[in-house]
């Protein structure tokens, strides 16, 4: 049976519900037992004129409901999940001599969005950090206008990108490549893409089809020293507290610091990367009062004439 013979069969067993004979039996059937067909005929008209009524009105209503007039738009689904979003961060460089330059750090952020991978990466890109050593490369007025994973494909996550793009694409100075980098790390980590996924970049309609980036293993724009476990302000409960992060230092040393009012040195210690010269794992634990502190970790200066160090620093109230 199609929708409209069950509607209208529907219908009509409706309408003859609330149709209520009067009379006693006898009555009713002294009335139908032997009418005159003139009598009759009349009756047989109106209902075949409203059984017409009725086919046409349904099939008005269900030709109404195909064009759309009894649909509604569903509900936009929202999301929250906790994703990784890439930063810049200050860092140091050595080339012959000790320089101040940039490198990528990365912060936990929840997200509530229709569209994750996508807030995403405008988080990277005009999102504000936790952490104020923390900044995004990116010119003012960037739009991400959609992030789309083709995962059946060829494993391509392409970021379509409007606004100001001047140079962007070009990366002619590390900073701009290090805004490039941010991105591609953030819409990877947001799609949980697979270890050899990588990223096309569209600027402003135009697809850059040629370049593809993919996250690499750190050497060339991740910070040397990082803390990953804990992200600035957060709460944490008086006592043992354990600290991770990823280091890449002078076989494998990361020196660690305690502060209280930002410059008193209250605890200090060092431990040891999980292997040396590349990014690998470390922790230390530290017991800690009720109060606020800063954590500090860094690499070492080697040189003895007093180099900057490649540090992450992460201010944490204790309860």
């Amino acid at each position: 049976m199609s929708t409209d013979d069950r509607d209208l069969t529907a219908l009509l067993h409706e309408t003859a519900e609330q149709i209520t004979p009067h009379g006693t039996l006898e009555e009713i059937r002294s009335r139908t037992g032997n009418p005159p067909a003139r009598r009759w005929a009349l009756p047989a008209l109106a209902a075949a004129a409203a059984l017409a009524l009725v086919v046409g009105g349904i099939g008005w209503a269900l030709r109404d409901h195909e064009k759309g007039g009894g649909t509604t738009t569903p509900a936009t689904r929202t999301e929250t999940a906790e994703l990784t979003i890439y930063y810049a961060g200050p860092s140091v460089s050595f080339d012959g001599k000790a320089s101040a330059s940039h490198a990528l750090f990365a912060e936990r952020h929840e997200l509530t969005s229709d569209d994750l991978p996508r807030t995403a990466v405008q988080d990277a890109i005009s999102g504000r950090p936790a952490d104020p050593d923390y900044l995004s490369l990116w010119p003012q007025g960037v739009t991400v206008d959609k992030v789309a994973y083709d995962a059946a494909g060829k494993g391509l996550v392409t970021v379509e990108l409007s606004g100001p793009l001047q140079g962007i694409a070009e990366e002619r100075t590390r900073d701009q490549m290090l805004a490039s980098r941010a991105v591609v790390r953030t819409a990877l980590d947001a799609v949980d893409a697979g270890p050899d996924a990588g990223v096309q970049f569209s600027y402003n309609g135009v697809l850059d089809a040629g370049v593809v980036q993919y996250r690499g293993d750190g050497t060339v724009d991740l910070a040397k020293v990082q803390i990953t476990s804990l992200t600035n302000g957060q709460t944490v409960p008086a006592g043992p507290l354990t600290v991770k992060g990823m280091a890449a230092t002078f076989e494998a040393n990361v020196v660690w610091e305690v502060l209280v009012g930002g410059d008193a040195v209250v605890k200090q210690d060092h431990t040891t990367a999980a292997e040396c010269c590349t990014l690998a794992p470390y922790e230390f634990t530290v017991d800690l009062e009720p109060g606020t502190y800063t954590i500090v970790a860094h690499d070492t200066d080697e040189s003895g004439e007093g180099r900057p160090v490649n540090q992450d620093t992460k201010e944490i109230i204790v309860e």
